[in-house]
This record gives C-alpha cells, sequence and structure tokens, in this order.
C-alpha cells in the first residue's frame, strides 16, 4: 500500500513539475508578446501604389543603390506620415524581420536639435544633404541576437527642399559595413528605377 501511495505522489510532483514548466513557458512567451514593440498600423501597398502618393506629396525618397548581394525590394508599408520600406534576401516582406528596414516619416525635430550619439554622419550628394547618426549596436526584439546596426539620418532632398526623417536598420548577419554601404548609397528611388 504504501509503494502504490509513494508512486502516486512522485508521479503526481512530477506532473506538476511539468505542468510548471509549461505554465512559466507560456507566461514568458506572452509576455514577451505582450511588452514588444507596437506594430505599425500601416498596410502593405504596392509599388505603383506607392509612386502616386509619393508623386502626389511632392516627396523625394531615398532608397540604396548598393545593396548585399541577393537582396532585393520585398515590401512598402504605408500609413499617412509614416513609410517602411523592406528588403531582404529570403523574400521576407514583413518589417519586423525583413533584415533591411527604413522607416520614413516628417521627423519631430531638426538634426541641430538633437542630442548626438553614436558616429556623426554629414555628407552632400548630387541630390541631398545627409545627416545623422551611426549606432552599432541598438536594442531590437525581433533580431536574431537581440541587436541591429541602426542609422538616423535627416536627409533634405535638393529638388523638393523638405527633410524627411529616416531610420535604416540591419539585422544580422548584416553590420555596420552593410548599414554604411546602404548610407553612402542612398539616391533618389526615380533615380534607381530609372537606372534599371
Amino acid at each position: 500500500m504504501r509503494k502504490v501511495l509513494r508512486t502516486i505522489i512522485v508521479e503526481a510532483t512530477a506532473m506538476l513539475i511539468i505542468l510548471a514548466v509549461i505554465f512559466t513557458y507560456i507566461n514568458y512567451s506572452s509576455a514577451r508578446i505582450i511588452h514588444g514593440p507596437a506594430p505599425f498600423p500601416g498596410k502593405l501597398i504596392t509599388l505603383d501604389k506607392f509612386y502616386s502618393i509619393v508623386k502626389a506629396r511632392n516627396l523625394d525618397i531615398f532608397i540604396p543603390s548598393n545593396l548585399p548581394w541577393g537582396y532585393k525590394l520585398t515590401g512598402i508599408w504605408y500609413m499617412p506620415g509614416d513609410i517602411i520600406i523592406v528588403f531582404d534576401n529570403r523574400g521576407v516582406s514583413d518589417y519586423r524581420y525583413a533584415r533591411i528596414g527604413l522607416e520614413i516619416s516628417r521627423g519631430i525635430i531638426p538634426f541641430e536639435q538633437s542630442k548626438p550619439h553614436g558616429y556623426v554622419v554629414k555628407y552632400e550628394t548630387p541630390y541631398a544633404i545627409i545627416k545623422g547618426y551611426i549606432v552599432e549596436k541598438a536594442y531590437c526584439i525581433y533580431s536574431p541576437t537581440g541587436y541591429i546596426s541602426l542609422a538616423e539620418l535627416w536627409i533634405t532632398s535638393k529638388r523638393t527642399g523638405k527633410t524627411m526623417f529616416y531610420l535604416i536598420g540591419v539585422l544580422p548577419p548584416l553590420g555596420m559595413d552593410e548599414l554604411t554601404t546602404i548610407i553612402y548609397s542612398l539616391k533618389p528611388m526615380d533615380e534607381i528605377f530609372k537606372e534599371e
């Protein structure tokens, strides 16, 4: 009788431990989802639709003319006042998981009023005046390593005179070398597609 009772107690304890582990895992997983960044409220649109929006608003949108081998435009996410353009070599169009992302907005403050951090970038191209910062390791919940290489840029178009704020992030295995190449290859979107 004692042997049977002991067996029941051992099995019940084992089941409680297994349930505790499962419960802990579920709580941990849902906590990560709940406390992650809010999803982008925009929607995925076609390149043609994006062109019509850019033209109607007289915007110059700058994208990289030099991408790592095998990378191409895979998605454009849009909501009024905010755009995310993504590039990937695996066909990923989700802005959270694509390896290269450009978020473009009107910006809140000018570069001159920003708080310096990271490596300072200031240069001029035939198309734009570009100022900003590059951060080698910025925290990102969607990165497999927990970090991305990130640039914060203020780009003033010489054609329109408008300044737009760009956040450019690259997920591993891409890093600072690829990010720097992307930054220094930025050209107006219509110029890049004209070249193709």
